[in-house]
């Protein structure tokens, strides 16, 4: 195949709702206390709370939203932000991701830790430009498979990386060759 090919299918958007494997979310969870989900929809949000397309969680100020969407059968009302965690799975796109990943970048300088799964694209400008500012990188040792929103799996078309964006932080990232799995 070559290459301008499979790079448009490896960074296609063509369906973007793919939701995270819940094994690999339930160990950062139990690490990082999600409370937002900064991009999902009512079929794979992980967290009380999230935004959804009708949102817009890029143009959102997520310490204090204007609009977000809650699981009230589980939480209850919804008390009111801030937040202190949020958790990202960006759509996937050569357009959307960079977007999402400076938004988490900036909102992390707003003070919110936020967690990011992504394609370990290390090749892109948005990996070195944004990916560079992060607290810790985390490498999956192995594919990820998703949940598509008819119910099937697949593997992802590449690595994966959980980045990890924190408040506090200046220094380069610390780069970890992570297994969740050991972690379950």
């Amino acid at each position: 195949m070559p290459s301008s090919v499979w790079s448009d299918v490896l960074h296609s958007s063509e369906e973007s709702r793919w939701r995270t494997p819940l094994e690999l979310f339930e160990v950062l969870d139990r690490e990082f206390g999600f409370e937002l989900d900064a991009a999902a929809d009512d079929l794979n949000a992980l967290c009380p709370y999230w935004f959804d397309e009708a949102c817009d969680g890029l143009s959102q100020d997520w310490n204090s939203p204007t609009t977000y969407r809650a699981n009230a059968l589980e939480v209850g009302p919804c008390p009111p932000p801030p937040w202190e965690t949020v958790w990202l799975n960006p759509p996937y796109g050569r357009h959307s991701t960079p977007r999402w990943i400076e938004k988490a970048w900036k909102e992390s300088r707003a003070g919110l830790t936020v967690v990011c799964l992504v394609m370990a694209c290390t090749e892109t400008a948005w990996w070195h430009d944004l990916v560079s500012r992060a607290t810790q990188v985390r490498f999956l040792r192995r594919r990820l498979h998703f949940k598509g929103p008819d119910g099937k799996t697949g593997p992802a078309p590449k690595g994966s990386a959980g980045v990890v964006f924190t408040p506090w932080w200046t220094g380069p990232p610390q780069f970890v060759l992570w297994d969740h799995s050991e972690r379950l």
